[in-house]
């Protein structure tokens, strides 16, 4: 019985202490300042009014002057609106030069970053990159932008960062740029958690459901997206059947009914704790349909994400996707067989099911081995487009893949890089120039694959980028820094499939995304861990859609390899040039120890982490392109398998005490024992 208790005991005890730490409250708030962008309406509108209430000093960053107008008169004269347009740097810039003069030397207790649009929400072969663009340039490099502006202000108070992102950061289930930018914002979120821990800086994400504003208003969504049905050429609309719209809307109409929380007040008061408890926490889950649904789904394995997804959505007049072969009946076979064997050696009933079920689980596992094992035939001469060919992964995959007769189309960032390409390959394959942050370089290539695979269809898209610096502490970051990754590493490679969309619809064929372990984990400040995040999220909601037309979306999420993404002397020269660049006040908050560990940890974690076999991701990415079957997610490196994918499920406190043994810490932690940095 004793054995019984003690654990009980246990578990009420845990479960005390944590109540009483979510009581427990910071003293002396009153008169803090706190800045709350996006408080025209919504969750920013209600919070400025209860924190004024409250005895907040709080500064309402609004779009309009309608809407800064309508909250100053029904708050006190303590509350200062001031006019904002996120997407506005110099706009920032003047806003954060206002509130240091206000502030100063106090510095800013709370920033809310709150200011956000939905943008398009539609299957992605409707949109065009604009419709991505735009809500990653408000809701992720606006957030960004406004975040570094303001970070030394909240380093000065100690201060909390409310960031406010959605359900949709953890699962996207619609095409459009909202739950990319949604994720990038979970990503950075994270990133900016564990490099603020050490200067006394609380980082919180608040992950709201399905509430009722301004922002997610149904009508308006649906209205946005019928101008857009309206504009789509006759073969789309023909793919999709002419009363598609209408049956969508129906069934978006009987979602929002289920899930809208008319209530916003719950997601404010997730503001108050995290601005206000002395031990905030990482994640705020917000609305029921959030803890009991979305949440538990984001969690699960992406096929019954898929067809859980998939429920809700209207069937298409052309679907071309070919169903996988059941396992049902021989499951159901296999049991009964064994039910007969079972009574044949005079088992007791309970036996009986033991030995039904391990042959279930034995039939199950033989029946993925046989059906991962299967092969596309046919396959010689297909046309297969490679990003970033001139170094690393991209490179070494097209060499391969050309050995195995595809009609390989390598894109190359360089001159240079196409002719020692060509120099090592056969005559089948093609080189093609191809910079993703210029739009008109992508539609010269896009007509290029076009004429080459000559009404065929393309077979495979493989995206992959190798744009990884700079990297480093987010307040070693401009905005220019996240922008020049974000535009080639999620936005370029967002656009490319989007105009290859047709072609490879066209093949039924294969888009493989390429994202490493930063698209699991965000360990570090900078733009491309965000890009891997933003694309995350692409890949499933594309993944969902074009399985109508037999297209098939799979990721490859690798460790650590010694390819042209870890380039020791590549990351040092980024380092030391963002190192010089530094304030002397944020150099001496780190210390110069801070940056010798750093170097050194970069250079001996290269050295014993990263793989010299980068043939395991070559492999990952063949098997998705072949395979009749491919697997919607592919770990290549011990790392990504066994570490990188168990902490990305772990507790965001298990996580971020995992992270901080192996990082150096700076000065002003108070700490002087440095760790080991795990590559980046």
């Amino acid at each position: 019985m004793l054995y019984y208790v003690l654990p009980f005991l246990g578990i009420i005890s845990l479960w005390w202490h944590w109540r009483a730490r979510r009581r427990m409250k910071v003293t002396n708030l009153t008169g803090k300042y706190i800045f709350i962008t996006g408080c025209d309406t919504g969750f920013g509108n209600m919070a400025a009014k209860i924190f004024d209430r409250k005895g907040f000093r709080v500064f309402a960053s609004c779009l309009t002057e309608t809407g800064a107008k309508e909250l100053k008169a029904v708050t006190s004269k303590q509350l200062q609106t001031v006019l904002l347009d996120v997407r506005d740097s110099d706009s920032i810039k003047k806003v954060a030069a206002r509130v240091k003069a206000e502030v100063q030397s106090e510095g800013l207790w709370g920033l809310v970053n709150n200011a956000g649009i939905m943008g398009i929400s539609a299957p992605t072969d409707w949109l065009d990159i604009e419709h991505f663009r735009e809500p990653i340039e408000v809701n992720l490099i606006g957030l960004i932008n406004v975040t570094i502006n303001m970070l030394p202000l909240i380093k000065k108070a100690k201060g909390r960062i409310v960031n406010v992102s959605s359900v949709g950061g953890r699962l996207a289930f619609s095409g459009g740029g909202y739950f990319a930018s949604k994720f990038g914002v979970e990503g950075f979120n994270d990133s900016l958690r564990r490099d603020m821990k050490a200067f006394g800086v609380k980082v919180c994400c608040i992950q709201p459901g399905l509430f009722k504003t301004a922002l997610s208003n149904p009508t308006k969504i649906m209205k946005e997206k019928e101008v857009v049905w309206n504009k789509l050429p006759p073969d789309i609309k023909m793919q999709y059947g002419e009363d598609y719209f209408q049956k969508d809307a129906a069934k978006k109409q009987k979602l929002s009914k289920m899930c809208l929380n008319e209530d916003i007040s719950p997601v404010v008061q997730c503001m108050e704790h995290a601005l206000t408890s002395l031990h905030p926490h990482a994640h705020y889950i917000v609305g029921q349909d959030a803890k009991l649904f979305w949440n538990p789904l984001s969690r699960m394995p992406a096929i019954i994400q898929d067809f859980l997804l998939l429920q809700n959505r209207v069937e298409l007049a052309v679907s071309h996707a070919n169903s996988a072969p059941n396992s049902k009946s021989a499951v159901k076979g296999n049991v009964i067989a064994w039910h007969i064997v079972a009574n044949g050696l005079g088992l007791s009933l309970s036996d009986s099911l033991h030995v039904a079920i391990l042959a279930s689980i034995l039939c199950l596992v033989i029946y993925w081995l046989i059906r991962d094992s299967q092969r596309v035939r046919n396959l010689s001469g297909k046309h297969v487009f490679i990003t970033s060919c001139d170094t690393g992964l991209g490179n070494s995959l097209a060499k391969w893949l050309d050995k195995r007769g595809f009609c390989v189309i390598a894109a190359c960032a360089t001159e240079k890089g196409r002719q020692e390409l060509q120099s090592c390959s056969s005559l089948s394959l093609k080189t093609v120039n191809l910079n993703l942050a210029d739009s008109n370089s992508i539609a010269r290539a896009v007509v290029f694959v076009t004429e080459e695979t000559a009404g065929k269809g393309l077979f495979g898209l493989v995206s992959n980028t190798e744009e990884t610096a700079p990297i480093a502490p987010t307040d070693w970051l401009r905005i220019e820094d996240f922008h020049s990754v974000l535009d080639v590493s999620l936005l370029g490679l967002i656009e490319i499939t989007l105009k290859l969309l047709p072609l490879l619809k066209k093949a039924e064929g294969r888009v493989v995304n390429l994202i490493n372990t930063k698209g699991l984990m965000a360990f570090v400040g900078g733009g491309y861990t965000l890009s891997k995040w933003g694309m995350e999220a692409f890949s499933d909601t594309l993944r969902i859609e074009m399985q109508h037309f037999g297209v098939k979306v799979s990721i490859v999420e690798h460790g650590f390899f010694k390819a042209g993404v870890v380039n020791s002397d590549v990351i040092e020269k980024y380092l030391l040039r963002l190192w010089n660049r530094l304030t002397p006040e944020i150099r001496d908050s780190y210390g110069e120890k801070y940056f010798v560990e750093y170097i050194k940890a970069q250079r001996s974690s290269v050295k014993r982490l990263c793989d010299s076999d980068i043939s395991k991701v070559i492999k990952c990415m063949e098997h998705a392109l072949i395979a009749k079957y491919p697997r919607t997610r592919y770990g290549a490196g011990w790392d990504a398998k066994f570490f990188w994918l168990f902490l990305s499920y772990a507790p965001s406190c298990l996580s971020d005490m995992l992270l901080h043994m192996v990082f150096p810490v700076p000065a002003a932690s108070g700490r002087s024992v440095p760790g080991v940095l795990i590559n980046i």
